[in-house]
Order: C-alpha cells, then structure tokens, then sequence
C-alpha cells in the first residue's frame, strides 16, 4: 500500500526532521491532559480563523473531553465520542 496515494497531484510531503524532533520532544513532555487542552483551543482557534461552525456530533465530542479533564467520566467515553467525530469527518 502506498501511504502517499493521496498526495500524487503534490508529491511526496517531506519532513523537515529537526522540525519533527522537535514536536517528538515537545509532545513527550505532556500528559493526555494537556493535548486535550491543546487540541480543544486549536479547534476554536481553527473555527474563529475559518468561520466553520461545529456539528452538534462536535459539540458532544468536546463535552466529553471537558468531562473527562473535570473527572466526571472514564477516558474511554470521551475516546469513544472522539473516534464517533472521526467517523463524522471521513
């Protein structure tokens, strides 16, 4: 299977592989909390940059990770929501 089939109009997509370290590095400092928190405020940055408005799946979705970060749920119901948006999305 070519993992790059997608990118044949463009080519191959090169890593800049100081820049990857340097995400590597970053990332394996935080905890799971903290990539939530992360990708919640890169969600509403993305939607304030772009206009897009978020589904009701998403909202759901974003719920349950503030659920999981506030220790009212297992992180397998907000994994669980966040694989259902994935599904949404494809």
């Amino acid at each position: 299977m070519d993992s790059y089939a997608y990118q044949k109009p463009l080519g191959k997509i090169e890593d800049l592989p100081e820049l990857k370290s340097a995400f590597i590095e970053i990332d394996e400092q935080k905890t799971h909390e903290d990539i939530v928190r992360f990708c919640r405020m890169y969600a509403d940055h993305l939607s304030e940059l772009t206009g897009f408005s978020f589904t009701e799946e998403m909202y759901q979705g974003f719920a349950a990770m503030d659920d999981w970060l506030a220790g009212k749920t297992n992180y397998h119901a907000a994994r669980n929501k966040s694989f259902e948006v994935g599904r949404l999305a494809k």
